[in-house]
C-alpha cells in the first residue's frame, strides 16, 4: 500500500475538454434539477446556493471531522454538500479523510460507496480535473497505485499543461520508484507555476 502518496490540490478550476474514462457500474449517477445539484464551479449557482449549503451542513467542524453540524457524526452533513454539489473538491476530501479514518469504504446505513460519491462527482462535472485527481488518491490508499496511475495519465491527456496534476503524477511516480518520470513531472509542475515545494 502506498503509504507515503498524498493528493496534494491547489483548489482552483481545472479543466479539461472531456470525461475520463469512468466505470459507473454500480454507482447511480447524481439525478439533475433545477437549482440542485450544481457544477461547485457555476459562478452563478455558487453565488446564490453555496454559501446556504456550507453555513447549514459543510461547517469547520465538518470539515474538519470534529463533529457533524444536523448529526453527530460528519458523515450526514459531508453527504448531504455532496449530493447537492457533487464536485465540491474539500468536501470530497473530507470524505477520503473520514473513511480513511474509520477505515471504511462504505458507511453504514449509507447507501452510496466512498469510491461512487468520487466517481459521480466525475460524471457529474467532467470538466473539472480535481475529482479525477481525488480519486487517485482514494486508489492509491486502497493500494492501488496502477488504478491511479491510469486515471492520472488519463487525465494528462485532456490537460498536458496542468501544474497540479504534474506534481501528484510526480508524487505517484516517486511511490512507485519511476524516479526518472518523477523528475519530469517535478519539472513541470514547477515551470508550470505550482507554488509548493515537495517533489
Amino acid at each position: 500500500m502506498l503509504k507515503r502518496f498524498s493528493l496534494v490540490l491547489v483548489f482552483g478550476f481545472s479543466a479539461c475538454s472531456a470525461q475520463a474514462g469512468i466505470d459507473m457500474s454500480g454507482c447511480q449517477p447524481v439525478i439533475r434539477g433545477a437549482d440542485y445539484p450544481f457544477d461547485y464551479h457555476d459562478k452563478i449557482k455558487s453565488q446564490l446556493f453555496l454559501g446556504t449549503v456550507e453555513r447549514r451542513h459543510f461547517t469547520r467542524d465538518v470539515e474538519t471531522l470534529l463533529r457533524g453540524s444536523t448529526a453527530t457524526h460528519p458523515y450526514p452533513d459531508i453527504a448531504y454538500t455532496l449530493e447537492h454539489i457533487p464536485n465540491h473538491p474539500r468536501a470530497l476530501q473530507s470524505l477520503l479523510r473520514l473513511a480513511a479514518r474509520e477505515k471504511v469504504t462504505h458507511f453504514q446505513g449509507a447507501s452510496i460507496s466512498v469510491e461512487c460519491f468520487v466517481k459521480r462527482a466525475i460524471e457529474f462535472a467532467p470538466n473539472d480535473l480535481v475529482p479525477q485527481m481525488i480519486l487517485a488518491q482514494y486508489y492509491a490508499a486502497q493500494g492501488k497505485p496502477e488504478a491511479a496511475l491510469t486515471l492520472l495519465l488519463e487525465a494528462e491527456k485532456k490537460a498536458p499543461n496542468d501544474s497540479n496534476l504534474a506534481y501528484n503524477l510526480g508524487l505517484l511516480q516517486v511511490e512507485l520508484k519511476s524516479y526518472d518520470s518523477a523528475l519530469t513531472y517535478a519539472h513541470r509542475a514547477y515551470l508550470g507555476g505550482f507554488p509548493l515545494p515537495g517533489l
